[in-house]
């Protein structure tokens, strides 16, 4: 008879085992460098909470860190320098 911390074990094998389509979307992209991306990703992601592939949780924190990347854009299009090297902006010195 398998122990408690067998099942426990297979079962979270069997849930990092189960593709969704947001990680599918940025598997594909190779990760998020655009807004396009980012909007192809966030729609994965809200169709992953609606099948329920992904928890809430997960989705909160995606969305949170999603955020703060859109913060982050924004304060660079409004505060940063231009430097020689390219169209990246600074946020600081």
């Amino acid at each position: 008879m398998p122990s408690k911390k067998d099942i426990k074990s297979s079962k979270l094998n069997h849930k990092s085992e189960r593709k969704t389509k947001s990680l599918t979307a940025i598997s594909k992209l190779g990760g998020i460098k655009t807004s396009e991306d980012f909007k192809e990703v966030f729609c994965a992601l809200i169709e992953d909470l609606l099948i329920g592939t992904v928890t809430p949780q997960i989705g909160n924190a995606m969305c949170n860190a999603g955020g703060r990347v859109i913060r982050v854009s924004e304060l660079a299009l409004k505060y940063g320098k231009r430097d020689n090297s390219g169209p990246v902006l600074r946020l600081s010195r």
